[in-house]
């Protein structure tokens, strides 16, 4: 484990080259906390010798929607979660990581809704464009998101005979509002589903109906966050952390109301990450004489939050929509007794009591009888949720997630 992948023991000789459909992916001009998310995978399929294009598909609003976010940019940033763009990004063809990308603005006039027939078929024609410049003749179909990645691997399957996959980062609600009796058609040009949750499985299974192959297509950690997998001897469970925005739908101050409800003043809650609930942590914290139990570290890149993660024995964060949470699996790589989400996200890789936690959403009473039940843990109950932790994050090592990707798209399409 943690080893990257033997192009010789997975590499299915009529599969060379892999294109991927994406609405997000990282670029020098785009703000740096934009999911990585797909990128992660077309970087592992490269070092494994693949051929990968990637077509990111960027919506472009009119100038207006700019002038308006730049004002309120921060505000808005906070609120959601994300760095709003204030800014219109133009078309561009660049490399990263050995991943050849190309970005397509495409016109929008209401955000979360689909593109015009136009515009699609513009956006169509210069990806074909891109790939002829390229001599890129696609083996398989790798997308990411509802729209526009459903619409274009419905086009672009009149042109390459090839299996197209699909993942989903949400249970399908855009499908049905935005699609509606047009879905079900555009579904029939995917061959297999990835799901990035059990959550987000459940619900779209509970929608609709399709018989299509499926598989969990789960985010792996960094491989340099796995260099020595050194256990824990011992869990300091008074020395909490909390990474990630300080938003509501994160719940930042129910962490702390989880402590306040035990009575516990034998505690060190830190925070990393920023946001407009700081402001309402420090005040209640100040008005139950808890502010020197609570620290803001800030902002931090994940190197940083690795370190910290090792000097603290408990991870809380039980945030809703969430749909996959990388940075539980990055709490468990370190050893953390990690608390996450019930039937959010990261339910399904934890499993309760025996590698972390899990509460419902936002219940800081029911956070609060999980501390107090790990906090009356005997050390080698402790230590046995923290091995397993660990033992979890190294199976999910990116290149062992890209690998098993792959497999899923040889298994079901080819």
């Amino acid at each position: 484990m943690g080893e990257y992948i033997n192009r010789g023991d997975i590499l299915n000789l009529n599969m060379k080259n892999i294109l991927i459909l994406t609405p997000l992916y990282p670029a020098s001009d785009l703000p740096a906390t934009d999911t990585p998310v797909v990128h992660f995978f077309a970087k592992e399929w490269v070092k494994s010798g693949y051929n990968v294009m990637v077509f990111h598909y960027v919506s472009d609003f009119p100038s207006i929607y700019y002038r308006f976010a730049s004002l309120f940019v921060n505000v808005l940033s906070s609120k959601v979660g994300f760095v709003v763009r204030s800014h219109k990004i133009g078309e561009k063809e660049y490399e990263i990581d050995g991943v050849h990308v190309v970005r397509i603005p495409l016109k929008k006039y209401i955000p979360h809704s689909t593109f015009s027939k136009s515009v699609m078929w513009e956006a169509y024609q210069k990806t074909l464009a891109y790939c002829r410049r390229q001599n890129f003749v696609p083996d398989c179909i790798a997308a990411h998101w509802f729209i526009p990645q459903l619409e274009m691997i419905q086009m672009l399957k009149t042109q390459f005979a090839v299996p197209a996959m699909l993942v989903l980062h949400g249970g399908g609600d855009v499908l049905k509002s935005q699609y509606k009796k047009e879905g079900e058609k555009l579904m029939q040009s995917v061959d297999l589903l990835g799901f990035r949750s059990d959550a987000i499985k459940r619900a779209f299974e509970e929608t609709f109906n399709f018989k299509k192959p499926s598989f969990m297509c789960y985010s792996g950690i960094p491989i340099e966050y796995l260099q020595s997998r050194k256990y824990k001897d011992r869990i300091d469970v008074n020395k909490v952390i909390y990474v990630g925005n300080l938003i509501k739908r994160k719940y930042p101050l129910e962490v702390l109301k989880s402590f306040h409800t035990l009575g516990d003043r034998n505690f060190h809650l830190s925070y990393i990450g920023l946001g407009r609930e700081e402001i309402f942590i420090k005040k209640y914290a100040k008005k139950n004489n808890l502010t020197e139990n609570v620290h803001f570290l800030g902002r931090m890149n994940r190197l940083e939050v690795q370190t910290y993660l090792r000097q603290n024995g408990i991870f809380v964060m039980i945030s809703r929509d969430e749909t996959f949470g990388l940075v539980y699996l990055e709490a468990m790589a370190a050893g953390c007794i990690t608390i996450a989400s019930k039937d959010e996200g990261f339910d399904g890789i934890i499993r309760d009591g025996i590698n972390g936690f899990l509460c419902k959403s936002g219940d800081f009473e029911e956070l609060a009888l999980i501390v107090d039940k790990i906090k009356r843990m005997r050390e080698s109950e402790l230590l046995a949720i923290s091995k397993a932790a660990m033992d979890t994050a190294y199976s999910l090592s990116e290149p062992q997630v890209a690998e098993n990707y792959i497999k899923m798209i040889e298994k079901y399409t080819l």
